[in-house]
């Protein structure tokens, strides 16, 4: 009887910690996936009639996607392929910097940015067929509105072009009412390497 009383009592002992356990587990998931800065939400350019590319940013939590739309003419009337460039960042401290439209200073946030990812995506047949016949960034099977990931043979002939996965921009980041402005990469740097001057990426949040 004290034997089978035993092991009744390690089971419910078990049991409890298991069920301990995956609370843990749930809390520590949701906590993840509910991490949420200020900027997160979708911001997009406008594309002047003498241009063929828009742009979109996605910030959600800690990861960024910046979206690039070509178009096959000026206007940006027909869509033609859609490059992703995944990274994820993580925020730091205010800092003053400069505007370069108008010299004046103005308190940004940091923000360090790593790649992760790219793909590229034909969007018209004749494209695709053509990227199939010379196996563009080595594929031979590419298929219209589908994506690839390029993120191994980006850069190399006949492929997308772009910065490399791992590459670290150090930079700076700021809302002015809805519009993104963030650090202006070919500017001057501060003594941490971080972009000294911002500009408006003329993007702007839906």
């Amino acid at each position: 009887m004290n034997k089978v009383l035993y092991i009744i009592l390690i089971s419910l002992f078990s049991l409890t910690i298991l069920s301990c356990a995956k609370k843990s587990s749930t809390s520590s998931s949701s906590t993840t996936e509910n991490t949420t800065t200020v900027y997160d939400g979708t911001y997009n350019s406008v594309c002047p009639s003498n241009e063929k590319r828009k742009y979109t940013r996605v910030f959600s939590g800690t990861n960024m996607k910046l979206i690039t739309k070509d178009y096959n003419e000026d206007g940006c009337s027909t869509r033609e392929g859609e490059h992703v460039s995944y990274t994820t960042f993580t925020l730091g401290d205010n800092v003053t910097v400069t505007k370069n439209s108008d010299n004046s200073s103005v308190s940004a946030q940091k923000i360090t940015i790593t790649k992760t990812k790219h793909t590229y995506m034909f969007m018209k047949d004749d494209d695709t067929n053509s990227a199939n016949s010379a196996s563009s960034c080595g594929f031979s099977d590419w298929e219209i509105n589908v994506a690839k990931d390029v993120s191994s043979v980006l850069n190399q002939s006949g492929c997308a072009t772009g910065d490399a996965i791992g590459t670290v921009d150090k930079t700076v980041i700021l809302m002015i009412g809805s519009n993104l402005w963030m650090g202006d990469l070919s500017g001057s740097k501060d003594s941490d390497n971080f972009t000294a001057t911002i500009k408006d990426t003329e993007m702007d949040k839906e």
